[in-house]
């Protein structure tokens, strides 16, 4: 019979391997984590219940972005989910919730006394935010901001404009999201029109109508760049719900060639994200994150070019009929 105990959530980093950290990785907590420094935070599915699968995932990024954990520039850390000992499937309570944001968020706000900060420095601050998030990931993170906002209006009396403004400097790069909502930061969203576990093709059709894709399409919607692909695996008829498909392309192609653009997209829109959090982070004045409009620009350019190839190579292409 499964334990009634609750496990509570682990944060962990990637560090370089030593006799400590044999496996690169170390437990942190929210609140140790340098503000100053460019950082991703990895956000995995609800199966993310062990330090392993967290590990996983930071790993997985380390890929995506080229780095190593020996690439001192940015700091990348992931979350394992709390939940009853031995479950399968994780959760964050309203109290670990809480204890994220003030780690995670609220800390880039407030000065040494609890104070609010000026609008620029926050931004500044808040710019060295990166998140990577998965299927139930993106709802994590949906509260999280969420909290955050309340937290700066109620706590600190920032108004509306400065909340948008400064929490938009976070980056969400985000692969199948349980949650189409997501407030407050600046997300670039990947959709397979071939995941199981959410119907996006409903959604795609009522975006776009029935209509042939080769390979993908990509549009603007409020404050995400979102890109619906066909198809991410050279496999037919399997369940695109897995964040593995993306892996960084060796010699730029990567096991599944169709899955190549969509997984350059996704490491240019988080490098440029990473870079630009290094640039503000050195720099003595606050940097902004790229505009929807320049993310949206360089992914429609790459989609539209692997549309005429996908075209007239790819035997596979169909017209939505749901």
């Amino acid at each position: 019979m499964a334990s009634s105990i609750r496990l509570e959530y682990s944060l962990g980093q990637r560090v370089a391997k030593s006799d400590e950290y044999p496996k690169k990785w170390r437990d942190v907590k929210p609140d140790e984590i340098d503000i100053t420094k460019p950082m991703v935070l990895c956000l995995g599915g609800n199966g993310t219940v062990t330090n392993k699968l967290a590990n996983g995932y930071a790993k997985a990024v380390q890929s995506i972005l080229g780095v190593d954990t020996q690439d001192d520039f940015v700091d990348i850390f992931s979350l394992h989910y709390g939940g009853q000992e031995d479950a399968s499937i994780g959760n964050v309570s309203f109290e670990e919730i809480e204890e994220l944001v003030k780690g995670f968020f609220i800390r880039r706000v407030v000065d040494e006394n609890g104070e609010r900060l000026p609008f620029d420095v926050a931004c500044k601050n808040m710019r060295n935010v990166n998140i990577v998030t998965y299927s139930f990931g993106a709802n994590v993170l949906k509260h999280l901001m969420e909290q955050t906002a309340q937290y700066m209006e109620y706590n600190l009396g920032y108004d509306e404009d400065e909340i948008s403004d400064i929490l938009k400097q976070v980056l969400q790069v985000c692969y199948a999201p349980s949650v189409n909502d997501m407030p407050f930061s600046t997300n670039f969203v990947v959709k397979s029109l071939q995941d199981r576990n959410f119907d996006y093709s409903k959604e795609y059709q009522a975006r776009f109508g029935v209509q042939p894709i080769a390979y993908g399409k990509v549009c603007k919607n409020e404050n995400q760049v979102v890109l619906y692909v066909n198809q991410l695996s050279d496999k037919e008829g399997i369940n695109e719900h897995d964040i593995t498909l993306l892996r960084r392309p060796q010699n730029f192609l990567t096991e599944n060639k169709r899955a190549n653009t969509a997984s350059l997209c996704v490491g240019y829109v988080l490098s440029a994200g990473i870079l630009n959090s290094k640039e503000n982070a050195e720099s003595d004045k606050f940097i902004p994150l790229l505009s929807q409009n320049e993310i949206f620009d360089v992914v429609k350019s790459a989609i539209d070019r692997e549309n005429k190839i996908a075209k007239y190579t790819d035997k596979n292409n169909k017209t939505l009929n749901k």
